[in-house]
C-alpha cells in the first residue's frame, strides 16, 4: 500500500508557496492501493476569486517529479485549492502544454484522455476533488510528452495546466 502520510511529510523539506506543509497536513487519509509504482504527486490549486466564479482566477497545476520512465505510473492528485478540480493526463499537444482551444463552455476536448482522478478517495473518475480531497489513477505511460489539467470550466483557459515527462527505461 502507498501511504500519503510518510510521503508527505518527506517532501515537507522541499515545499514553498501553495505546496508548503500547513496545506499537505489536509489531506485525507486514503491512498492508492496494489504494488509500488512510480508515484508522481499532483497538487491542485487555485487563488484570488473574481466574482463567484473560475474566470479571474489564478490556477496551478504542479507535478512532482515532472519526469519519469516508462511504464505503470500512479498520480495522486490532491485538491489544495478552494473550489472543485479534476486531474487528466492527455497526450500533450502539437503546439505545446497549455495551447488547447476550449469551448463556448470553457472546457477542452477530452477525446485523447488517457486517464482522470476526479474521485475524492478512490481511483477513477468521479464527480471532481472537493477543496482537501485526493484522487488518483495508475496509467501504463509510453515515452513521450504529457499535459496534465484540469477540465472544470475556464480552469484551463486560466492556467491549470502543465507539462509532464515519460523517458524510456
Amino acid at each position: 500500500m502507498l501511504g500519503l502520510l510518510g510521503l508527505g511529510a518527506a517532501r515537507h523539506a522541499t515545499l514553498r508557496g501553495p505546496l508548503a506543509p500547513a496545506r499537505l497536513a489536509a489531506q485525507p487519509l486514503c491512498s492508492p492501493t496494489g504494488p509500488a509504482r512510480q508515484l508522481v504527486h499532483v497538487e491542485l490549486y487555485d487563488a484570488g476569486t473574481m466574482m463567484g466564479s473560475a474566470r479571474g482566477m489564478m490556477m496551478f497545476v504542479r507535478a512532482v517529479p515532472q519526469r519519469v520512465h516508462a511504464g505503470p505510473v500512479t498520480f495522486v492528485a490532491t485538491n489544495a485549492g478552494s473550489i472543485v478540480h479534476e486531474m487528466l493526463i492527455m497526450p500533450a499537444p502539437a503546439r505545446g502544454v497549455g495551447s488547447r482551444p476550449s469551448r463556448a463552455d470553457g472546457t477542452v476536448d477530452e477525446s485523447g484522455r488517457l486517464g482522470e482522478a476526479s474521485a475524492s478517495c478512490a481511483p477513477g473518475v468521479g464527480d471532481g476533488l472537493a477543496p482537501g480531497q485526493t484522487g488518483w489513477v495508475t496509467l501504463n505511460l509510453a515515452a513521450g510528452s504529457y499535459e496534465i489539467l484540469c477540465n472544470e470550466p475556464w480552469h484551463y483557459v486560466a492556467g491549470m495546466e502543465t507539462g509532464f515527462e515519460v523517458t524510456k527505461n
